[in-house]
């Protein structure tokens, strides 16, 4: 309770987290089992409740503080702005706002310009000038800022411009590769301190690490949310790609953690809401035990220890090195077994990877996405020269991308080895030495491992849908891969909704 020997916030702060931990107990939110590392598995399951609850209040101020101070409030006056400007154009005719908010183009909305004077931008000092920066700029460098685990989403958005405007997933697609970057020289001090025990325990020598240091160029060349790739030279293997790890990103995922997991417990613990016409039903018993107890029926804290599991494996370089090699032996075009995917994957040194440092073959390629190689050329090479190459670059990338799916698809339902994060900074245009263009892969820090079972069913799935039209079976084989609760399945009129979205499925598939 609050009363008047609370002076500051500190002290309130120290009032809530005791009475939320007193009514919230989440100790059962380490009961799950998370098949992952030793150190995720530490983070989930030999936490202090009440540091955890500390640091997860914390985390979430801090959010909320950069979330409502650098997007919200900003966007919103800028909205408010647009809106009274638009109501004053229309009062002449006589159109209410209900009329005005029908016409808003969410597109053009994250395009508008505002001042900026956060310096959000690379991290630029702006000398007094002020900057203007857009709404999608905005929200971008807002979740930059927050870190690798809300990166991830920007990311996922970032692949969908068919689910946010086009303006803001081109926005939040620079978070692929074009992040804000940290100092080279600590970048070089990180390569030193992590390699240092390699050469004393023999497995590289002295003089290979300091000719690496010497030609570590001083600006990388990507910077993502977990770490940066730079350019360097090894001794008798030519031109490298060093990644070194962001500094402070392991303590901040690791709030995260704390955080996402106290929430989804949180609501996980929520109740159902009570059946108004259960009183007059005789199977009373029968029923409930067949629907949910809980407001959210999702495994909410499984789900989250999942998530958080897979970007913990990330910041292990070990683990994607191991990752890398693997992928390796079943697709690559020099030492691949698969007989249907042959892309280029570089080969990946293992002697100099530690936990934050990894070191692996250069790949000299262009993105799938990048087709303005040709668009700034000099008009003294001749226009109708740029436009047929840039045509050609065109048409070189749409095939690659088929090669991309081919290439999922096998790994998906043959192999059952995944590349688990197949954006447009991760697939290259390779050029080959006969001149031919070919597909390379890179960042291998998720892996995924689908189950004989699972492709199975997956192939089963498709045949069914192709073949039998048989929507029950169907229905059916979507509950045994859980990929719909099976309570849904056991609601008629659910299971009807899903039958109808199936024939539909089915007449335009055998069109």
């Amino acid at each position: 309770q609050l009363n008047s020997e609370v002076t500051n916030v500190e002290e309130l702060e120290s009032i809530l987290v005791k009475e939320v931990m007193n009514s919230l107990d989440i100790e059962a939110a380490t009961n799950h089992d998370v098949n992952s590392g030793n150190e995720s598995n530490a983070i989930f399951h030999n936490r202090n409740n009440k540091n955890s609850l500390l640091n997860a209040f914390n985390r979430a101020r801090e959010i909320g503080s950069v979330l409502v101070g650098s997007v919200a409030a900003p966007i919103i006056i800028s909205y408010l702005k647009v809106i009274q400007n638009q109501k004053q154009q229309q009062q002449q005719q006589q159109q209410d706002a209900r009329q005005i908010t029908q016409k808003f183009d969410w597109n053009s909305f994250w395009l508008v310009a505002t001042e900026d004077n956060t310096n959000f931008i690379h991290g630029e000092n702006n000398h007094g000038k002020i900057n203007t920066i857009s709404h999608a700029q905005r929200l971008t460098k807002a979740l930059e800022q927050l870190g690798p685990t809300y990166v991830k989403f920007g990311q996922a958005l970032a692949s969908r411009p068919d689910v946010v405007p086009p303006s803001l997933a081109a926005a939040l697609s620079t978070l692929q590769d074009q992040m804000t970057r940290f100092d080279g020289e600590v970048a070089r001090d990180i390569v030193r301190k992590e390699l240092t025990p390699r050469v004393e325990e023999g497995s590289i020598e002295k003089q290979d690490l300091e000719d690496l240091l010497e030609s570590l160029v001083e600006e990388p060349v990507a910077a993502a949310s977990i770490g940066q790739v730079y350019k360097a030279s090894l001794p008798g293997r030519g031109s490298v790609a060093v990644k070194v790890q962001r500094p402070g990103v392991r303590l901040l995922v690791e709030s995260d953690t704390e955080l996402l997991l106290a929430v989804a417990k949180f609501l996980e613990s929520l109740p159902g809401l009570p059946n108004p016409s259960s009183g007059n039903n005789e199977d009373n018993d029968i029923d409930d035990r067949s629907k949910p107890s809980r407001l959210i029926n999702t495994q909410l804290v499984s789900a989250t220890q999942e998530f958080m599991s897979r970007i913990f494996e990330e910041l292990d370089y070990r683990n994607e090195a191991a990752n890398c090699k693997k992928f390796a032996d079943l697709y690559s075009r020099k030492s691949g077994t698969s007989k249907d995917v042959s892309v280029v994957v570089p080969e990946v040194y293992l002697n100099w990877c530690t936990e934050n440092v990894l070191v692996m073959e250069w790949i000299d390629g262009t993105k799938l996405t990048d087709v303005s190689a040709f668009e700034n050329s000099d008009e003294s090479s001749g226009a109708q020269s740029d436009a047929t190459l840039a045509k050609d670059s065109v048409e070189e990338n749409l095939a690659l991308v088929k090669v991309a799916i081919d290439s999922t698809l096998s790994q998906l339902l043959v192999t059952g080895i995944l590349h688990a994060d197949p954006h447009a900074g991760n697939l290259l245009k390779i050029r080959l030495d006969d001149g031919t263009v070919t597909l390379g892969y890179l960042d291998f820090g998720l892996l995924s491992t689908i189950p004989m079972k699972v492709r199975d069913a997956l192939v089963c799935s498709v045949a069914l849908q192709v073949f039998s039209r048989d929507v029950d079976a169907v229905s059916s084989l979507f509950g045994e891969l859980q990929l719909i609760p099976q309570y849904i399945l056991d609601d008629d009129s659910e299971r009807l909704a899903l039958a109808e979205a199936l024939e539909i499925t089915f007449e335009n598939s055998l069109k």
